[in-house]
């Protein structure tokens, strides 16, 4: 009846990629009529018992077709079924030993037809327990279960309303390929099914967004101005402000103006050996904290041009805050034309005149040196002196990436 697959071995991980599994498992489950007929494809397809519950009710079948042995159900993968944003019940595959990662995508791909199913009125023909005990309360459920991977109760594979891309298996691979709690060979492994066989370097970059609702367009976007084609570049939404992409270790294609909107700051990390992507993506992650943060600031930062700059986000929070230089700098914005003030302090320390920085701030050069002079005395340094001018530069950056309501923390 299937046809797609032969019963009871699964889809190889080495043999299809992400989106070839995607579709295969879409062929499958896009025709069920029920939720019996779901979980006993998924079961086949899987090659080891699948599960499914609704409303208290539970489903199991095992690879064969039939019930598997009663007792207690130990799922491998799961995950929630959402219909409008709520949680209706779970599915989940029951693998004896460690889950291998297409089991991700399967019980996504479960998780989207059981909501169709429930949203229509589908679940439950045939339905009722079958002598197995309901898993763990669907409240601890908030996403995919993968070996070392933190799992972030907000992230968008759990919920429809927020941005799902090509293979809703891509935000868990692309988790699973940045966690450095992924042992290697499960990283290599998650890459494998994103399309991917790297035969040299990669660079992780971070896309962090103002509002949720903007982090599909600036990943997207963020990938055409890296001179990668977003087919190319695995991406995935991790949080819902928060996504990253996958690329070659090619050098970044900049040294031009890069058109990053307003809203979106993008830090891209070193180029690395595959195994070693978690620590790309933490440097990534880091340049993207000083994207955008001032009039000098480009919207896209290349870690490896931050240099020493980038050990400040490092700084913790609270004593950076304590200092007494980013406690005066502080005290300078919460004046009524703060922000400028700021911006201009900013334009000041990194360009090399006063007439450079009005330019920069298309202001005429007397207003720059009227607000100099007001900074100066806030702060209590003289910006003409090349120590304390890199000092009021240092607490800037200070306070920028440690105030309250900087949404690229």
């Amino acid at each position: 009846m299937y046809g797609l697959t032969p019963s009871p071995a699964h889809p190889s991980p080495e043999a299809e990629t992400a989106p070839a599994l995607l579709d295969r498992f879409d062929a499958l489950f896009g025709s069920v009529a029920d939720a019996d007929e779901l979980v006993r494809v998924a079961a086949r397809v899987a090659g080891c018992p699948a599960g499914l519950s609704d409303r208290g009710r539970v489903l199991r079948r095992g690879p064969a077709g039939g019930s598997p042995d009663a007792g207690e159900t130990v799922p491998s993968t799961r995950r929630l079924i959402t219909v409008a944003g709520r949680a209706a019940g779970e599915v989940w595959v029951e693998r004896a030993g460690e889950p291998l990662p297409f089991d991700t995508l399967l019980t996504e791909r479960m998780a989207l037809a059981a909501a169709s199913l429930v949203a229509g009125g589908g679940v439950g023909p045939g339905g009722g327990s079958h002598g197995a005990r309901h898993p763990s309360s669907p409240s601890s459920l908030s996403g995919a279960t993968s070996p070392g991977v933190p799992v972030d109760p907000s992230a968008p594979s759990t919920d429809q309303r927020l941005w799902v891309p090509r293979g809703l298996g891509d935000p868990a691979l692309v988790q699973a390929v940045l966690s450095p709690a992924m042992p290697e060979t499960q990283r290599s492994r998650a890459l494998h099914l994103l399309g991917l066989a790297p035969a040299g370097p990669m660079r992780a970059v971070a896309v962090v967004v103002a509002e949720p609702a903007a982090l599909q367009g600036a990943l997207r976007a963020s990938a055409v101005e890296l001179h990668v084609p977003p087919s190319v570049a695995p991406h995935g939404a991790l949080w819902p402000r928060v996504g990253a992409l996958l690329l070659p270790g090619a050098p970044v294609a900049a040294r031009r103006p890069v058109a990053v909107p307003r809203g979106v700051a993008v830090g891209v990390g070193p180029a690395v050996a595959p195994e070693r992507l978690p620590e790309s993506w933490a440097q990534a992650r880091r340049a993207a904290r000083f994207a955008g943060l001032g009039p000098t600031w480009p919207r896209l930062v290349d870690a490896a041009e931050l240099g020493a700059q980038v050990l400040l986000a490092a700084i913790p929070e609270d004593a950076a805050l304590a200092h007494p230089d980013v406690a005066a700098v502080a005290r300078l914005e919460a004046e009524p034309d703060g922000p400028q003030m700021l911006a201009t302090l900013e334009a000041v320390c990194r360009t090399r005149s006063l007439r450079e920085a009005a330019k920069l701030l298309s202001l005429h050069h007397s207003s720059v040196a009227h607000r100099v002079a007001r900074a100066e005395r806030v702060l209590a340094m003289s910006l003409s002196d090349p120590a304390e001018r890199q000092r009021a530069h240092t607490a800037v950056l200070l306070w920028r990436l440690n105030a309250p309501g900087n949404w690229r923390n």
